[in-house]
């Protein structure tokens, strides 16, 4: 995977600069090329959670929904050119929920390797 030394495709991918005469488009390839880098790890460790029973289901929908929020301010920072302070909660808010995420799966593996 990767952009195979292709410009165009790397330009697709993620916009390296912003000398672009387009500004919208600039602003809309940074913010699609930021989310599918995050979301896809997001579903993986999510997936982890729900198929080892770690969260109950309230919970799980509370880590979804941080995650959901956060990706919209990122979004609304870079496609409708929203404030600054957007992208920094948006962020915050996608870190939080890996970190709450990958507490939980650690926290349930220790516990298992503790009991055995």
């Amino acid at each position: 995977i990767g952009d195979g030394n292709n410009s165009t495709l790397r330009y697709v991918i993620r916009v390296q600069s912003f000398d672009l005469l387009d500004l919208n488009l600039a602003a809309f390839s940074t913010g699609h090329a930021n989310f599918q880098e995050y979301v896809p790890m997001f579903l993986i460790l999510f997936g982890l959670l729900e198929l080892q029973s770690v969260m109950n289901t309230g919970a799980l929908h509370a880590v979804a929904l941080i995650c959901l929020i956060g990706r919209a301010f990122h979004a609304y920072h870079f496609c409708w050119r929203g404030p600054f302070f957007c992208r920094n909660v948006g962020m915050w808010l996608t870190i939080g929920a890996f970190i709450i995420e990958i507490w939980a799966l650690l926290s349930h593996a220790l516990n298992h390797i503790y009991l055995l």
